[in-house]
């Protein structure tokens, strides 16, 4: 007997059938059983606390715990509270998220001994697969979790990949107690002030079902992920999560009965669910360009025209609604699952304005064995470097091109050494390299 987990929406209760396609719990019951079970851990909740880095919208909804499965959350017309949660934050490529989890399980209830109801036993008897699927779906409620779940979601965006990775490891460092919580919290503001690329962090926090936006201050959240389990044991606990089981190994009073098969339309709708997360984060990419056009340019290098952009967004936008649109057609019949070809590549969507080779180059650096320390000014074409943090005279260069430099060191006789520009590194010709802080 196949089961999946799910998560808990208002109105479940064991027996009742469940439509994997759409989400939906069926208000008749399916199934019947001697009684319901309490099986108690044996050694009391089961916690789970995790602290992870995530850089895509599909890997967010998963470690949420949201799937194909979980019944239409990846389209968008779920119930689910966590859905609604995840959509709180930017799907755009210029977004990073450092998710923190607390999952608690106190106890596991199912239904023993499970049986048609006779109302269903009636449909399988008189042959009706369609409407039995349309009063008891494909699959039946047999059993609930309860506990809690607590989620925070830092969400940290920009158009510098290196002010992401920093500020998303120092959440980190700060979550395992390696760095203190009024640490991170300077770190933090002193990054968003320094920054130029719109540096921004918010955290959004989800509990039992509400959702709510919290301050920077780390050790509030820690806190209380810490307590979470305290807060949902016993009496407190809430159902947080249903087992799924399908009609399949449950007695039949009629063997030729065949039920309607809907493997198909879930392998079609887990595409256009993968389909439908490339254009949400195209959706806030370009929401993102309109919001700081001056940062980007065309392919061209033209300047970004915004009345195209946004005629692309509207474009965007209604591609997803109809996405939504036909998705929900097909769940109702299989015959309605011939989708629309929807491809984001035929959107030019502009690109950020390359930095010059002076831009990247002025400012702190990291040598290549993790000391800070290197400081490069360039005028025109000279370039000084200011070792003074290592007690070492000043460095003195010329800009090549726009990939290449030449520095020599008045202690240093191998040189003078040639570097070439990879991003945010310097790859230096004695095999060494820096990296911009």
């Amino acid at each position: 007997m196949a089961t999946r987990t799910v998560p808990f929406t208002d109105g479940m209760k064991i027996g009742l059938g469940y439509n994997r396609l759409t989400g939906d719990r069926l208000p008749s019951p399916a199934v019947q059983g001697t009684s319901i079970s309490s099986v108690q851990g044996a050694g009391g909740q089961q916690v789970t606390i995790s602290c992870t880095t995530i850089q895509d919208v599909e890997t967010l909804h998963k470690s949420l715990g949201i799937s194909v499965d979980t019944g239409g959350a990846y389209l968008g017309f779920s119930g689910s509270a966590k859905v609604d949660y995840v959509n709180e934050c930017d799907f755009s490529s210029f977004s990073t998220y450092v998710l923190i989890r607390v999952s608690v399980q106190n106890a596991f209830e199912s239904i023993d001994s499970p049986t048609f109801s006779p109302d269903a036993i009636d449909l399988l008897v008189t042959d009706n697969p369609e409407r039995f699927r349309q009063r008891f779906g494909d699959t039946f409620i047999a059993g609930v979790k309860k506990g809690g779940e607590y989620f925070a979601i830092y969400q940290i965006s920009g158009s510098n990949e290196q002010e992401k990775e920093s500020i998303a490891v120092k959440v980190q460092a700060a979550f395992n107690g390696i760095l203190a919580s009024a640490e991170l919290n300077t770190a933090i503001n002193t990054a968003k002030a320094a920054s130029r690329s719109h540096l921004d962090v918010r955290a959004l926090v989800f509990r039992q079902g509400t959702i709510g936006t919290a301050d920077l201050n780390l050790e509030d959240i820690i806190q209380t992920a810490k307590q979470f389990p305290v807060g949902v044991s016993g009496d407190k606990a809430f159902p947080y999560a249903v087992l799924l089981q399908e009609y399949d190994a449950l007695k039949n009073p009629n063997d030729q009965f065949v039920p309607v098969d809907i493997q198909q339309r879930q392998e079609v709708l887990e595409d256009l669910a993968k389909k439908r997360f490339e254009f949400l984060a195209l959706r806030d990419n370009l929401k993102y360009i309109l919001k700081f056009s001056g940062d980007f340019e065309n392919a061209d290098g033209t300047p970004v025209d915004r009345a195209q952009v946004l005629q692309d967004l509207d474009s965007v936008v209604a591609a997803i609604n109809q996405m939504q649109d036909e998705a929900s057609e097909c769940t109702r019949e299989a015959g309605k699952c011939n989708f629309t070809q929807f491809e984001v590549a035929k959107f030019r969507v502009p690109q950020l304005v390359k930095g010059t080779a002076e831009s990247i180059l002025n400012g702190l650096w990291i040598e290549g064995g993790g000391h800070v320390g290197p400081v490069i000014s360039v005028s025109g074409k000279i370039i000084t470097v200011d070792m003074s943090a290592f007690n070492r005279p000043f460095g003195k260069g010329v800009l090549l091109d726009q990939e290449t430099i030449t520095v020599a060191f008045p202690d240093d006789a191998t040189g003078p050494f040639t570097g070439k520009l990879q991003a945010n590194k310097i790859l230096w010709s004695n095999q060494t390299s820096w990296t911009k802080v």
